[in-house]
């Protein structure tokens, strides 16, 4: 690991992409060895990533994984729709925080997903409520997953970076797949909206018109990896050393170069994560 390091740092023709979100612990479990997904992403030029969990167990190994590579791996820790039924209580959030704070730069992932039916979608609502409550305590940014909840999540999210107070600090829409409509109405919330592997997809092209309307400077990008590998790796196990398919559609579609776009977006994420130079 240490010659790959070496390696990255001493090419400096590579271009420092930063993988937004991804999820180490998913990696592990499709049979990716960590050791190789970081050599992997440093030899593609991704020299930064955040691992985001979603449960408890994927929480603690994302803490794992960002112990273990400090320079190049931060974590967000939060619980998803799949907790909404029994969610952690606030102490025990607050106690991770307090034990991991060098490690922890996000709440997430978090938000609403109605796309298999609304019949936890009051108990969804009020978890991110509580988890946004959470992250305004801790003066952290929301790692926000929504999927045709829309309406509810712009409501939720209103309230929150209202009360907030972060300005462009206050989160991230993650993989979003709306329409620009949705997508100003989560810029004027202060978001940021990062783009995934979806973009490159075939039949995205209402989301290439999206990556052409977000702000320079609340353009972020990501892989959701092991999920949505880009074309023409589509179907495929995802990684963050696939983040430059990522990054070269939203490029082409903005009329800059990838290295360009990879200095902005990289730019972008290390303020709203306060991640240090």
């Amino acid at each position: 690991m240490a010659t790959s390091d070496a390696a990255a740092r001493s090419d400096e023709t590579v271009t420092a992409w930063f993988d937004t979100h991804m999820h180490l612990s998913s990696l592990a479990g499709e049979g990716r060895d960590p050791e190789g997904v970081m050599a992997r992403a440093l030899a593609a030029g991704v020299t930064r990533m955040l691992t985001v969990g979603h449960d408890p167990v994927a929480n603690e190994m994302c803490l794992q994984f960002a112990r273990r590579w400090p320079e190049r791996v931060r974590a967000a820790i939060g619980y998803d729709r799949s907790c909404a039924a029994a969610p952690p209580p606030d102490d025990a959030v607050r106690e991770i925080f307090a034990a991991h704070r060098e490690s922890i730069v996000a709440v997430g992932e978090i938000g609403l997903d109605y796309a298999h039916g609304q019949d936890d979608a009051r108990a969804q609502r009020r978890m991110l409520a509580d988890q946004c409550a959470l992250a305004r305590e801790a003066r952290l940014p929301v790692v926000i997953h929504t999927r045709e909840a829309g309406d509810d999540t712009v409501a939720i999210l209103r309230e929150h970076a209202e009360a907030a107070g972060l300005e462009d600090r206050v989160g991230v829409i993650h993989c979003f797949t709306g329409d620009s409509v949705l997508a100003g109405r989560l810029l004027d919330l202060g978001f940021s909206i990062s783009l995934s592997g979806i973009v490159t997809f075939r039949n995205a092209s209402r989301l290439r018109g999206v990556a052409r309307y977000i702000p320079a400077a609340r353009l972020l990008l990501e892989t959701d990896a092991p999920f949505l590998a880009p074309e023409p790796q589509r179907g495929a196990v995802n990684e963050p050393a696939l983040l430059p398919l990522v990054g070269a559609c939203v490029a082409r579609e903005r009329g800059i170069s990838p290295a360009a776009l990879a200095a902005q977006t990289a730019a972008n994420a290390m303020r709203l994560f306060a991640w240090p130079e």
